[in-house]
Protein backbone atom coordinates (compact mmCIF):
# COMPACT_ATOMS: atom_id res chain seq x y z
CA UNK A 1 0.00 0.00 0.00
CA UNK A 2 1.25 3.56 -0.91
CA UNK A 3 0.39 6.25 0.82
CA UNK A 4 1.07 9.76 -0.83
CA UNK A 5 1.28 12.52 1.32
CA UNK A 6 0.07 16.08 -0.09
CA UNK A 7 1.78 19.21 0.76
CA UNK A 8 -0.90 22.48 0.52
CA UNK A 9 0.68 25.45 1.16
CA UNK A 10 -1.09 28.68 1.10
CA UNK A 11 0.04 32.31 0.58
CA UNK A 12 -2.05 35.83 0.92
CA UNK A 13 -1.35 38.34 -1.00
CA UNK A 14 0.48 40.31 1.96
CA UNK A 15 2.39 37.83 3.15
CA UNK A 16 3.87 37.55 -0.01
CA UNK A 17 4.64 40.93 -0.35
CA UNK A 18 6.47 40.31 3.02
CA UNK A 19 8.58 37.70 1.58
CA UNK A 20 9.54 40.18 -0.84
CA UNK A 21 10.48 43.30 1.24
CA UNK A 22 12.23 41.15 3.44
CA UNK A 23 14.48 39.59 0.41
CA UNK A 24 15.29 43.18 -0.70
CA UNK A 25 16.44 44.36 3.18
CA UNK A 26 18.43 41.03 3.22
CA UNK A 27 20.04 41.87 -0.23
CA UNK A 28 20.83 45.43 0.63
CA UNK A 29 22.11 44.91 3.96
CA UNK A 30 24.58 41.97 2.39
CA UNK A 31 25.82 45.01 -0.38
CA UNK A 32 26.32 48.20 2.69
CA UNK A 33 28.15 45.41 4.69
CA UNK A 34 30.17 44.39 1.99
CA UNK A 35 30.55 48.30 1.06
CA UNK A 36 31.83 48.86 4.85
CA UNK A 37 34.33 46.38 5.20
CA UNK A 38 35.72 47.25 1.70
CA UNK A 39 35.88 50.37 3.05
CA UNK A 40 37.06 49.21 6.44
CA UNK A 41 39.91 47.07 4.47
CA UNK A 42 41.20 50.16 2.60
CA UNK A 43 41.66 52.39 5.89
CA UNK A 44 43.45 49.59 7.39
CA UNK A 45 45.48 48.82 4.33
CA UNK A 46 47.28 52.03 4.99
CA UNK A 47 48.25 51.20 8.30
CA UNK A 48 49.58 48.00 7.91
CA UNK A 49 53.02 48.30 9.38
CA UNK A 50 51.80 50.65 12.47
CA UNK A 51 49.64 47.34 13.03
CA UNK A 52 51.99 44.85 12.62
CA UNK A 53 54.54 46.84 15.34
CA UNK A 54 51.66 47.00 17.25
CA UNK A 55 51.45 43.27 17.07
CA UNK A 56 54.93 42.71 18.08
CA UNK A 57 54.73 44.98 20.75
CA UNK A 58 51.71 42.91 22.09
CA UNK A 59 53.42 39.64 21.71
CA UNK A 60 56.61 41.01 23.69
CA UNK A 61 54.25 41.94 26.42
CA UNK A 62 52.57 38.88 26.17
CA UNK A 63 56.13 36.83 26.38
CA UNK A 64 57.51 39.30 29.14
CA UNK A 65 54.33 39.18 31.40
CA UNK A 66 52.78 35.57 31.11
CA UNK A 67 55.93 33.44 30.24
CA UNK A 68 58.87 34.97 32.06
CA UNK A 69 57.54 36.81 34.93
CA UNK A 70 55.38 33.65 35.58
CA UNK A 71 58.14 31.45 35.09
CA UNK A 72 60.11 33.45 37.50
CA UNK A 73 57.62 34.31 39.86
CA UNK A 74 56.37 30.63 40.60
CA UNK A 75 60.01 29.29 41.14
CA UNK A 76 61.05 29.44 44.83
CA UNK A 77 63.94 32.30 45.70
CA UNK A 78 66.73 32.71 44.11
CA UNK A 79 65.88 29.79 41.58
CA UNK A 80 66.11 32.30 39.23
CA UNK A 81 68.51 34.92 38.44
CA UNK A 82 69.40 38.17 36.68
CA UNK A 83 72.68 37.34 33.97
CA UNK A 84 75.57 39.58 33.98
CA UNK A 85 77.25 40.31 30.88
CA UNK A 86 81.05 41.38 29.76
CA UNK A 87 83.31 42.47 27.10
CA UNK A 88 86.29 40.69 27.72
CA UNK A 89 85.52 38.89 30.60
CA UNK A 90 85.01 35.06 31.04
CA UNK A 91 81.87 33.22 30.39
CA UNK A 92 80.91 31.56 33.76
CA UNK A 93 77.75 29.78 34.80
CA UNK A 94 77.45 28.56 38.68
CA UNK A 95 74.84 25.94 39.40
CA UNK A 96 73.22 25.96 35.84
CA UNK A 97 69.87 24.06 34.91
CA UNK A 98 68.08 23.09 32.35
CA UNK A 99 65.13 25.47 32.47
CA UNK A 100 62.68 22.43 31.08
CA UNK A 101 64.11 19.41 32.53
CA UNK A 102 64.54 20.79 35.71
CA UNK A 103 60.55 21.17 36.22
CA UNK A 104 60.21 17.41 35.04
CA UNK A 105 62.62 16.09 37.06
CA UNK A 106 63.15 16.89 40.81
CA UNK A 107 66.68 15.44 41.24
CA UNK A 108 67.82 17.08 38.30
CA UNK A 109 71.93 18.09 39.45
CA UNK A 110 73.58 21.89 38.63
CA UNK A 111 76.54 21.92 36.43
CA UNK A 112 79.03 24.22 35.99
CA UNK A 113 80.57 26.02 33.45
CA UNK A 114 83.90 28.50 32.97
CA UNK A 115 85.06 29.37 29.60
CA UNK A 116 87.85 32.27 28.85
CA UNK A 117 90.96 33.46 26.67
CA UNK A 118 93.22 30.51 28.29
CA UNK A 119 91.00 27.88 28.44
CA UNK A 120 87.85 28.37 25.64
CA UNK A 121 86.56 24.26 25.11
CA UNK A 122 85.27 21.95 27.12
CA UNK A 123 85.52 18.53 26.49
CA UNK A 124 82.52 16.34 28.50
CA UNK A 125 82.66 13.01 28.74
CA UNK A 126 80.83 9.90 30.26
CA UNK A 127 78.94 6.75 28.93
CA UNK A 128 75.86 7.27 26.77
CA UNK A 129 72.82 8.82 28.54
CA UNK A 130 74.41 10.69 31.45
CA UNK A 131 73.96 13.83 30.54
CA UNK A 132 76.24 15.09 27.80
CA UNK A 133 73.73 16.53 25.26
CA UNK A 134 72.02 17.91 28.01
CA UNK A 135 74.28 19.85 29.15
CA UNK A 136 75.50 22.01 26.15
CA UNK A 137 71.44 22.09 25.29
CA UNK A 138 71.45 24.20 29.22
CA UNK A 139 74.47 26.32 28.34
CA UNK A 140 72.92 27.46 24.88
CA UNK A 141 69.28 27.67 26.64
CA UNK A 142 70.72 29.86 29.36
CA UNK A 143 73.03 31.59 26.86
CA UNK A 144 69.39 32.29 24.40
CA UNK A 145 67.40 33.41 27.65
CA UNK A 146 69.51 35.81 28.58
CA UNK A 147 70.14 37.61 25.66
CA UNK A 148 66.63 38.24 25.19
CA UNK A 149 65.83 39.29 28.95
CA UNK A 150 64.70 36.82 30.95
CA UNK A 151 66.09 35.29 34.19
CA UNK A 152 68.07 32.12 34.36
CA UNK A 153 68.19 29.09 35.92
CA UNK A 154 71.71 29.65 37.61
CA UNK A 155 72.57 30.78 41.03
CA UNK A 156 75.07 33.15 39.07
CA UNK A 157 76.02 33.74 35.54
CA UNK A 158 78.50 35.87 33.65
CA UNK A 159 78.29 35.93 29.92
CA UNK A 160 79.34 37.68 26.68
CA UNK A 161 76.85 38.60 23.80
CA UNK A 162 76.93 36.03 21.11
CA UNK A 163 75.69 36.35 17.48
CA UNK A 164 75.32 33.01 16.56
CA UNK A 165 75.29 29.68 18.12
CA UNK A 166 76.15 26.46 16.07
CA UNK A 167 74.93 23.07 17.22
CA UNK A 168 75.69 20.01 15.47
CA UNK A 169 73.89 16.92 17.17
CA UNK A 170 73.01 13.55 16.28
CA UNK A 171 75.01 10.26 14.68
CA UNK A 172 72.98 9.90 11.66
CA UNK A 173 74.40 9.70 7.88
CA UNK A 174 73.35 10.98 4.55
CA UNK A 175 73.20 8.40 2.03
CA UNK A 176 71.68 10.56 -0.47
CA UNK A 177 74.82 12.24 -0.76
CA UNK A 178 76.80 8.92 -0.19
CA UNK A 179 78.56 10.57 3.41
CA UNK A 180 79.49 8.17 6.10
CA UNK A 181 77.81 9.62 9.90
CA UNK A 182 81.52 10.53 10.07
CA UNK A 183 81.80 12.26 6.86
CA UNK A 184 78.59 14.26 7.66
CA UNK A 185 80.42 15.04 10.97
CA UNK A 186 83.10 16.66 9.57
CA UNK A 187 80.85 18.49 6.84
CA UNK A 188 78.79 20.02 9.59
CA UNK A 189 81.93 20.59 11.78
CA UNK A 190 83.64 22.64 8.48
CA UNK A 191 80.84 24.34 8.26
CA UNK A 192 81.04 25.41 11.75
CA UNK A 193 84.49 26.43 11.51
CA UNK A 194 84.65 28.61 8.17
CA UNK A 195 81.29 30.40 9.13
CA UNK A 196 82.67 31.66 13.06
CA UNK A 197 82.37 35.27 13.53
CA UNK A 198 86.10 37.00 13.76
CA UNK A 199 85.44 38.10 17.43
CA UNK A 200 85.06 36.52 20.26
CA UNK A 201 80.61 36.75 20.36
CA UNK A 202 79.84 33.64 19.84
CA UNK A 203 79.42 30.19 21.37
CA UNK A 204 79.79 26.37 19.68
CA UNK A 205 77.49 23.63 21.22
CA UNK A 206 78.86 20.36 19.40
CA UNK A 207 77.94 16.96 20.01
CA UNK A 208 80.81 15.31 18.11
CA UNK A 209 82.35 12.66 17.51
CA UNK A 210 80.26 10.50 19.38
CA UNK A 211 82.33 6.56 19.31
CA UNK A 212 80.23 4.50 21.75
CA UNK A 213 83.04 3.22 23.43
CA UNK A 214 83.54 0.73 26.71
CA UNK A 215 84.97 3.89 27.97
CA UNK A 216 82.23 5.98 27.65
CA UNK A 217 81.94 8.54 24.60
CA UNK A 218 82.61 12.32 24.48
CA UNK A 219 81.16 15.72 23.36
CA UNK A 220 82.82 19.11 22.38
Amino acid sequence: MVMVLTILMCHSIPTLQLNVRNKSAAAECFMRTELCLEGLIDVLREDVPILRLLAEVLCLLDMVVNSFAHTVSSKPVDRYTRPEFTDNGPMAIDAGRHPILEGLHNDFVPNNLFLSEASNMVIVMGPNMSGKSTYLQQVCLIVILAQIGCYIPARFASLRVVDRIFTRMGTGDNVEHNSSTFMTEMKETAFVMQNVSPKYNFFINLNLIKYATLVGTISV
